[in-house]
């Protein structure tokens, strides 16, 4: 009771999967742009990276500073013939500060935000690059399993067309009651072979809906006929391709260039720094006895003797960050030589291994066929043709195994070269958008499928 149970609710299951509505590739793409929390955190943090300019820039902006005081004195007081008498007196001042970077300081902060900046523009392409790679990914996975699902009912229809022949041959005498046993049981564990095939289709369905960052209104793939569905020419020097476009290679030489900014600001903390300092004050006895204005101007230069070795110690740290930088490029180098040249065979492999696949599909189907007619004219047994209906079962799987594995090669080939059409185009979108108020996510026009 509990199993009839349980096959019910997973045919409920299925029964709303195939209900819900179909997308395309790129239209999956558009979703996860707009829901997947990565790229709302980084366009959050690409945001920040923008107000750090701002802010960096304010330094060039004159201050202004007020200040207000009342006193009040009394009552009237005689002390050794002194006579106090009871006053009352305000003093409001204005100060205006201008700064001069005379040598280059508040500068060279302001270029280094601007760079950290450019390091989180290319951060986004890495995290587009990401997100379309899990999305594609995805995609083919659940055109596989829905593959399996179509081969496990089509073992399921010839199971059941072969029952239906061996009824009309025991009808007629030529075979026992038992075949009928027999064959009945194979078709019931190919009806178990399509719930579970079913099953673990509608997993990976759930499974790309939250890739997509779906939370409602679930999607599932349609079906493509072209399996490349990624921009790569095997043809290409890959490598070179890869050293071009991989954004975090450009992040990493971006970052190098925040660090040596870093160390350069360092160096000149100690500068010295002029400022232009203006200073109106008004004051006034007694309100009304007596009323003085005044004002000055002046010109502060600092000049640090100094400070400890702080900025010594300061400079010496930021050069070591940045000694490491470079070492952080070189092993992005040798990550992406590694990463491509591991991706490149495996699209070989999975790719040759389509041809062996095919091969053996045929000759499953060919066995198969042979095992039914030996078993009609009793020169087999019945085994024969359930063993060969598995093997035919496991090759037709075994070959879309192949297919999809060589789709999802190059996805991930074209992740390493990073190739991807369209994904400046989303980028771009999405800068735009963070200099906008608010700031918010911008879907980009896509074509069809490649």
């Amino acid at each position: 009771m509990k199993l009839g149970l349980k096959i019910l609710l997973l045919l409920a299951l299925i029964s709303s999967v195939y209900a819900l509505e179909p997308v395309n590739m790129d239209q999956s793409i558009d979703i996860a742009l707009e829901n997947a929390p990565s790229v709302k955190i980084y366009t959050e943090s690409l945001n920040q990276a923008k107000k750090t300019i701002d802010l960096a820039n304010s330094y060039y902006n004159p201050t202004v500073k007020g200040a207000v005081a009342y006193t009040e004195r009394g009552p009237k007081v005689e002390t050794e013939g002194i006579v106090t008498s009871p006053s009352r007196m305000s003093d409001a001042q204005v100060t205006i500060t201008f700064p001069i970077d005379i040598g280059d300081t508040m500068g060279t902060y302001v270029k280094g935000s601007k760079s950290l900046y450019k390091s989180s523009e290319i951060g986004l392409t890495t995290t587009i690059l990401d997100l379309i790679k899990n999305v594609k990914t995805s995609y083919l996975q659940c055109l596989l399993y829905e593959e399996n699902v179509a081969t496990a009912k089509s073992a399921e229809k010839l199971s059941e067309d072969y029952l239906i022949k061996i009824n009309q041959e025991v009808e007629a005498g030529v075979k026992a009651k038992f075949d009928i046993t027999r064959q009945e049981y194979d078709l019931s564990t190919r009806k178990n072979d399509v719930i579970n095939a079913e099953g673990v289709y509608s997993q990976t369905v759930n499974t790309f809906n939250y890739v997509l960052g779906k939370e409602s209104d679930f999607v599932y793939p349609t079906k493509i006929i072209d399996l490349n569905v990624a921009n790569v020419n095997m043809d290409d020097d890959l490598l070179k391709i890869a050293f071009e476009n991989r954004p975090e290679l450009k992040k990493a030489y971006q970052d190098l260039e925040t660090a040596n900014l870093s160390v350069l600001a360092e160096k000149k903390v100690n500068n010295p720094s002029l400022a232009l300092v203006g200073n109106v004050d008004q004051l006034l006895v007694n309100q009304t006895e007596s009323k003085d204005t005044t004002w000055s101007a002046t010109a502060n230069l600092s000049i640090p003797i100094f400070d400890g070795g702080i900025q010594k110690y300061n400079t010496e740290i930021a050069q070591s960050k940045a000694d490491a930088q470079k070492d952080q490029i070189e092993a992005i180098k040798q990550g992406i030589i590694t990463g491509v040249l591991n991706a490149k065979l495996a699209c070989e492999t999975a790719k040759a291994q389509i041809t062996t696949c095919e091969s053996a599909v045929k000759l499953a189907q060919e066995a198969y066929e042979i095992s039914q007619v030996r078993y009609e004219e009793n020169l087999g047994t019945y085994l024969d043709v359930s063993n060969s209906l598995d093997q035919l079962v496991a090759a037709q799987n075994a070959l879309s195994v192949a297919k999809y594995s060589y789709a999802i090669s190059l996805v991930a080939l074209e992740r390493e070269i990073a190739t991807t059409l369209k994904v400046n185009d989303y980028a771009n979108s999405i800068i735009e958008d963070v200099n906008k108020k608010p700031v918010k996510i911008k879907k980009a026009e896509t074509g069809g499928n490649k």
